[in-house]
């Protein structure tokens, strides 16, 4: 879970999380998603950010669709050197993000 941002306004994100189908429906991602902001929760991050292919999944937590733009850093710093797409803006992965605050919570 690298972090990205100022130190001013941090955000951390959820960078790899994938469950194969045969266990899908099992409670795994869920558990999985809850474990990383649980580990996330005590650097106190502005928001925890995802990019993804299951954004309904995400959005149970509480993550919302943001547009890529919002996103530069992430993009610029990953992203551009992606081989499977020819451009960050054209990668059919949704952005979100999960405020946090700044407080951790």
């Amino acid at each position: 879970m690298p972090e990205m941002g100022s130190h001013l306004e941090p955000s951390v994100e959820i960078k790899s999380l994938a469950v194969s189908s045969d266990m899908r429906g099992k409670g795994i991602g869920t558990a999985l998603v809850h474990a990383a902001l649980e580990h996330i929760r005590p650097l106190h991050p502005l928001q925890v950010v995802v990019l993804t292919f299951v954004p309904d999944f995400f959005r149970v937590f509480g993550f919302r669709e943001v547009p890529k733009e919002e996103l530069i850093h992430k993009i610029y710093t990953g992203c551009i050197n992606c081989t499977k797409y020819d451009s960050p803006f054209s990668c059919p992965e949704v952005a979100m993000t999960l405020a946090m605050g700044n407080d951790g919570a």
